[in-house]
């Protein structure tokens, strides 16, 4: 059988010292400058994630015209999971100067309509799973189709839930803040269903850690595979 060739994915989020991502005072110029120098062909992000940050509709006169890809943009690849056609705000993607091109993967569920959407917008997309988006089917079709071969996730905790119970990571990096949060609601950079039993324990190896800066603490683990997930 022949072994699926899968992008090397990376995790990378802010956190208070209790773990919690809400009401952070992150310093976003020292987390992006980490995170830019991380190898990465792509960034990959949930829909939620960017509902929660910029608007859904896109006005009237956006530009529709195609965008193309020089083939020696060194940029990443800005790729958001969306199978329910949520994401309206393509054309500010484009006007980014951090990416080469922006692409969307959906599902065989997504509504025709946004998948017209993205044609008459020149979007590229990758159809993989049936009601939700198969992670690892996409995933490998990036690493096929388009040769991204580095992810870097910049996400919250369901999209990096769902790659870490697929086994689809390969690097978890953390930049702890000196803060503490406090709640009772969940707002984990791991969010999942609750475990049955041990088996779906992720197990991590610490590789190094580095005070960026005063009060700062940036972890970088990799994640111990087992056969089956290599």
């Amino acid at each position: 059988m022949v072994k699926t060739r899968l992008p090397y994915v990376r995790i990378f989020n802010a956190v208070a010292v209790d773990g919690r991502m809400d009401w952070l005072s992150a310093d976003l110029e020292m987390f992006y400058g980490i995170a830019m120098g991380m190898k990465q062909d792509a960034v990959l992000t949930g829909s939620g994630t960017v509902l929660a940050a910029i608007p859904a509709v896109e006005p009237e006169t956006t530009d529709h015209a195609a965008h193309p890809v020089k083939e020696d943009d060194t940029r990443p690849w800005f790729v958001v999971v969306d199978s329910k056609g949520a994401v309206r705000s393509w054309h500010m993607f484009r006007t980014w100067p951090y990416f080469r091109g922006v692409m969307a993967l959906v599902s065989r569920t997504t509504p025709r309509e946004y998948l017209d959407y993205l044609t008459a917008r020149s979007i590229p997309y990758i159809v993989a799973g049936d009601e939700r988006v198969d992670l690892r089917e996409a995933l490998s079709v990036l690493r096929k189709d388009h040769n991204i071969r580095q992810v870097r996730v910049d996400s919250g905790g369901r999209l990096n839930g769902a790659l870490l119970r697929s086994g689809l990571v390969d690097e978890v990096h953390v930049l702890i803040h000196p803060e503490m949060i406090g709640g009772t609601s969940p707002s984990s950079m791991f969010r999942a269903e609750d475990l049955t039993s041990k088996d779906g324990v992720v197990p991590l190896q610490l590789m190094h850690v580095r005070r960026p800066k005063p009060g700062y603490v940036w972890l970088r683990y990799k994640v111990r595979k087992g056969p089956s997930q290599s």
